[in-house]
C-alpha cells in the first residue's frame, strides 16, 4: 500500500469499528492490501487475455466458457486445504464448467494457467508447484500465448546528429546536447540492415537483454543496442514491459487499461511481427506449447 492508501485506511478505521468490525487497524490494513493485490491480478489477467486475442475462447468453432481463479504470489507452491480446493470443484460441477487456476509469479512475470486436478495430496493439504503448473499450462492452447527468440546479434542502430555543442553540468559532470535522429534501423549480426515488420520494436524491447555501445565524433553520436545471446521470451511477459516504459517504477493501472482498452499493439500483431521476423532473419524461432496432460474438455 502507498502512504496515501494507509492514511485513508487510518481515517476510515473508526467507521469500520462503528459498523461492528472486530479487526485491529494493522489486520484491516493487511486484509485490504491482500484484497487490492488480488483484484489487481484479476484485472491484469483480464487485460492479458483480451490483449492476446482470445478473450472469447472457442474450441472447434464453439464457445468454450471456463471459470478461472486468479492468484498472484512468489511462492514456489500453493497449499490449499481439501475443503478449499473442493469448493472450487463443487462449484464447477454445479454450473457445468471447468475450473482453471491462473497463477502469476510477480518476481518473474510468468503466468501459468492450469486445471485444479494437478494439485497433489500432501500430509494435510493439497499442493501445487509452480513448475508443475507451467508444465501443464494452457496459456498457449487457450489464451493464444507464444514464445519467441530473436536471432543472436540483432542490433538497433541510432545515428544522432548534434545540433549544437555539449553542455556539461559542473556539479554532476553529466553532459547533454540537442540532436536529431538522422537514421534508425535494425540489422543482423553481420551488419545487414533489414526492414523490420510492424511491431518488431516491441519484440526487441520485450527481450530486455540488450547491450549498448556508443561512438561519438564532432558531428554525430552513434548508439548501438545489440542482443548478443537472446533468451526465449513469452508474449505474456512482453505486455507488462511495454506498459511500464516511462512510468518510472509506478504500478501499471490495469483497471484503467481494461476500461479504456488503449494498448500500444495487440498480441495478435505481436505474433504476426514474430512470424515475419523469421522471414527477414531477425527472429530465430516462434513456438507454442501444449500442456503435458491435455484437459478432457479439450480432447
Amino acid at each position: 500500500m502507498t502512504p496515501e492508501e494507509k492514511y485513508l485506511t487510518h481515517l476510515l478505521y473508526p467507521l469500520y469499528r462503528d459498523r461492528g468490525g472486530k479487526a485491529n487497524l494493522e489486520t484491516l490494513t493487511s486484509r485490504l492490501w491482500r484484497l487490492d493485490l488480488g483484484i489487481s491480478a484479476e484485472e491484469e489477467f483480464a487485460v492479458l487475455l483480451s490483449w492476446l486475442g482470445r478473450c472469447r475462447l472457442s474450441r472447434h468453432g464453439r464457445p468454450l466458457p471456463v471459470l478461472i481463479e486468479v492468484k498472484s504470489t512468489n511462492d514456489r507452491k500453493l497449499s490449499w486445504t481439501p475443503r478449499h480446493l473442493g469448493g472450487f470443484a463443487r462449484y464447477g460441477k454445479e454450473v457445468g464448467l471447468p475450473v482453471l487456476l491462473a497463477w502469476k509469479q510477480p518476481m518473474t512475470g510468468f503466468w501459468a494457467l492450469c486445471e485444479l486436478r494437478h494439485f497433489q495430496k500432501s500430509v494435510k493439504n493439497m499442493k501445487l508447484k509452480f513448475l508443475e503448473g507451467m508444465t501443464n499450462s494452457l496459456m498457449c492452447t487457450l489464451a493464444g500465448d507464444f514464445s519467441f527468440t530473436l536471432q543472436p546479434g540483432v542490433t538497433w542502430h541510432l545515428h544522432i546528429r548534434k545540433l549544437g555543442p555539449k553542455e556539461t553540468d559542473a556539479v554532476t559532470g553529466t553532459s547533454r546536447f540537442e540532436g536529431v535522429v538522422e537514421r534508425s534501423y535494425f540489422a543482423t549480426r553481420d551488419g545487414k540492415p533489414f526492414k523490420e515488420p510492424p511491431g518488431f520494436l516491441w519484440l526487441f524491447m520485450g527481450t530486455g537483454e540488450d547491450e549498448t555501445t556508443t561512438e561519438e565524433d564532432e558531428t554525430f553520436v552513434h548508439e548501438h543496442f545489440v542482443i548478443p545471446n537472446p533468451p526465449s521470451q513469452f508474449a505474456h511477459r512482453v505486455l507488462p514491459l511495454m506498459l511500464q516504459l516511462g512510468r518510472a517504477g509506478e504500478e501499471v493501472p490495469w483497471h484503467e487499461l481494461r476500461r479504456q482498452g488503449r494498448l500500444p499493439i495487440s498480441g495478435v500483431e505481436l505474433a504476426r511481427a514474430a512470424r515475419r521476423g523469421i522471414e527477414v532473419g531477425a527472429v530465430n524461432q516462434v513456438m507454442t506449447f501444449r500442456p503435458k496432460e491435455l484437459p478432457a474438455f479439450l480432447a
